[in-house]
């Protein structure tokens, strides 16, 4: 008898805040310009695969590909201010042979987040603020049986940021490219687990405060 069981699922959660500006000048004698710029976004990208196989003989494979890519720009008043994140999670899980139990599970777990902000073009506050946790776990397992088990998941993404007044340049950048592989063969007597986690915390801010 073989019993064949396959779940795949993916969740992709993305925002964007809508970025704002003033630009003011006084009565007929302009006294200059300043901007006033506030944006962020987020991201949150999740992924779950699992295969398993019992007893009798056959294949099964699942895979998840998830892309995500989003981006902010805003220019005032000689001030500007880009953001952009992009990333991707795959999962393949595939289970080949005869007899035992054979089993994948994987999990996935990405969030982003970017914020920028201008008080003022040339003197005041200028800020930026990005960052992105990751969480990757693999489980391989096969108990008796002849054959293969295989789990594979990664993430590539990347997070960038740009900041520029008449007076400051600023930048940010992250990137992250992690990869968890397991893969088991065994005789009809073995007893195998592979079990590996990958948990990733990143978070970089600038802040800049001018003052004529």
């Amino acid at each position: 008898m073989l019993y064949r069981f396959l779940l795949c699922a993916a969740v992709v959660l993305l925002s964007c805040s809508a970025a704002f500006a003033n630009i003011g000048q006084a009565g007929y004698h302009p006294v200059g310009t300043y901007a006033n710029v506030g944006q962020n976004q987020d991201f949150s990208i999740g992924g779950f695969n699992m295969v398993k196989r019992i007893g009798g003989s056959g294949r099964v494979e699942s895979d998840n590909t998830v892309n995500i890519g989003q981006c902010q720009a805003t220019h005032a008043a000689g001030s500007t201010a880009m953001q952009k994140q992009d990333g991707t999670i795959t999962q393949n899980a595939s289970i080949s042979g005869c007899g035992g139990l054979a089993k994948v599970i994987q999990n996935a777990l990405v969030d982003g987040s970017q914020e920028q902000t201008i008080r003022g073009s040339r003197h005041g506050l200028q800020a930026q603020e990005q960052n992105l946790n990751v969480n990757l776990d693999n489980l391989v397992l096969k108990t008796g049986g002849v054959g293969r088990t295989e789990g594979d998941q990664a993430f590539v993404g990347s997070q960038r940021q740009i900041l520029i007044t008449p007076g400051v340049f600023g930048m940010n950048a992250q990137s992250v490219n992690v990869e968890q592989n397991g893969k088991l063969d065994g005789s009809p007597c073995s007893d195998i687990i592979i079990k590996s986690s990958v948990n990733i915390q990143m978070s970089q801010s600038q802040n800049i405060c001018t003052t004529r």
